[in-house]
């Protein structure tokens, strides 16, 4: 409350008419008038930021949503604060101020309201505006009517990125740590249904063995690649999380162009999966597979399972190496022309296809085909040795089939390859040990624990030549030595079997014939 004084001087003043005698002013008091009023302080708006960001998103996201804080800052201390009122005027780029208070805002209170972005359409910032028209009210307080004090524009953004990300960081890190991939690409992976694109790509930019951990992380990707000859990136599970490969839009590929390389986490196939090994390259999958899709291993570098594994989708081999040391027991095996399956693990039923191979063991070993077993014509038995005597599976290569081992399409005409293959140690190419070439032998390279079906012996081509990419059975056998299949039972067998000449009894005579002539001569002589 605010107030002055006025003195007033009150006079008694004689009229001036010629008829009126002036005796000048006389005075008759005075009097103070008091004049008073009160003051309001107007409404002053305060935001906690006028540059609202949402955080970092993938594209495709919507209905977006944070906060912003509005309050008004007139002094509270005493009751001459108007109150503050909030309306929209206008918006831009999809952005929204919801929420707003209905009622007015007291001094010294605040409200906190939506601010909403409608999505985010590209990679980078994605941003629109509001603004916000701002009036100071006396209701309640002055009485006066609402009065503006001016607008205010607020910003709303988000961050954009693509899911298709490169680990850019030298160093092991978390997968997801925004800042350990490059900003557009972002976290791949992470964002659930979003996740139709994702891709996840592990190149050069380190220059020592990485580790990504998820950490609870559980991506979702259509394909992740491996690039990188001098270092090598272990992906592992770290303290939980699984990788899925494929959408409900998309099938999934692996691809290690360069290097050896690992995924140490447990992987779901939730579409048909290929991977793909480059020449020389290597990708080993320590982390159990799951999934009722499919597999198909290409190229050709090697892919090597090492975990015990359910996955109840078909496994194919279409190209390089697949060596299985753990098992897919419940996934049933393609092997066709170009590759190879290998391993000491267990598989699913397997056929080999014409072209293609199987190499039991890891130089050797034993492979286990828990199911049946279809040998083709033009298939090839890529067999090793290290040592002639010993235990098949650990001293040569052997296979152990649950099932059948069906040779049905098999003829002497059209055949299947056993391709011998010495070594001098479980490394080394060379001549086997204990091999005596002067002693007939066998040794079991597959048992069939059903049986053998359609077994001939003329079905089978036996190469100790360099074939099929080995360096051939170098040891020397003896004159009249060789090398053939015979079925004994539940069992193939690789026999050696050596020969003896032994004279017909007209030779016997010739040579007694000869002998004695050639005394008589000397006897003339």
């Amino acid at each position: 409350a605010q107030s002055g004084t006025v003195a007033l001087a009150l006079n008694s003043v004689v009229g001036a008419s010629a008829s009126t005698r002036n005796t000048g002013a006389l005075s008759v008091g005075s009097q103070n008038i008091t004049v008073s009023g009160v003051g309001y302080r107007a409404a002053a708006a305060g935001f906690d930021t006028t540059s609202a960001s949402l955080g970092k998103f993938h594209v495709g996201a919507t209905n977006l949503t944070g906060n912003v804080t509005i309050s008004n800052t007139a002094s509270s201390a005493d009751a001459y604060s108007e109150k503050l009122s909030v309306s929209s005027n206008s918006t831009t780029g999809g952005a929204s101020l919801t929420n707003l208070p209905a009622g007015l805002i007291a001094a010294g209170g605040s409200s906190i309201v939506s601010a909403n972005l409608a999505s985010v359409s590209a990679v980078g910032t994605n941003s629109g505006t509001v603004t916000l028209g701002l009036n100071t009210s006396g209701t309640g307080t002055s009485g006066l009517s609402a009065a503006s004090i001016g607008s205010q524009v607020v910003t709303i953004s988000a961050q954009g990125y693509s899911g298709q990300s490169t680990w850019n960081t030298n160093s092991s890190g978390t997968w997801g740590s925004f800042n350990s991939w490059d900003t557009n690409g972002g976290t791949p992976g992470i964002d659930g249904a979003l996740s139709t694109t994702d891709t996840a790509t592990f190149g050069g930019v380190t220059t020592g063995p990485t580790t990504v951990s998820l950490n609870g992380a559980s991506p979702a990707l259509t394909s992740m690649t491996f690039n990188n000859s001098g270092a090598s990136y272990s992906v592992e599970q770290g303290t939980g999380g699984i990788i899925t490969f494929g959408t409900a839009q998309s099938a999934a590929t692996v691809t290690n162009t360069a290097g050896n390389h690992t995924i140490a986490t447990s992987l779901a196939l939730a579409r048909n999966t290929t991977i793909s090994t480059a020449a020389g390259s290597k990708l080993t999958l320590s982390g159990a597979v799951t999934g009722s899709n499919n597999l198909v291993k290409s190229g050709s570098g090697t892919l090597a399972i090492t975990a015990n594994s359910s996955l109840i989708g078909t496994t194919t081999v279409s190209g390089g190496l697949l060596t299985v040391n753990g098992s897919i027991a419940s996934s049933s095996v393609t092997v066709a022309s170009g590759g190879t399956l290998g391993g000491s693990g267990t598989v699913g039923s397997t056929l080999v296809q014409g072209g293609a191979t199987i190499s039991p063991g890891n130089s050797p070993g034993l492979l286990t085909i828990d199911g049946n077993a279809t040998w083709s014509s033009g298939g090839n038995y890529n067999w090793q040795m290290v040592s002639a005597t010993g235990t098949a599976g650990t001293d040569w290569d052997s296979i152990a089939v649950t099932g059948t081992l069906d040779l049905s399409s098999l003829t002497s005409a059209a055949r299947f390859n056993l391709n011998l293959w010495s070594l001098s140690d479980n490394s080394t190419n060379g001549n086997a040990n204990n091999f005596v070439n002067t002693v007939s032998q066998s040794w079991k390279i597959l048992t069939a624990a059903n049986g053998i079906s359609g077994f001939s012996s003329d079905k089978f081509s036996i190469y100790t030549g360099a074939n099929n990419g080995t360096t051939g059975f170098t040891n020397t056998l003896a004159s009249g030595g060789a090398f053939t299949i015979q079925q004994s039972g539940n069992d193939l067998n690789l026999v050696y079997t050596v020969t003896t000449v032994v004279p017909e009894p007209s030779t016997y005579g010739l040579i007694a014939l000869t002998a004695g002539l050639g005394l008589i001569r000397r006897r003339r002589a």
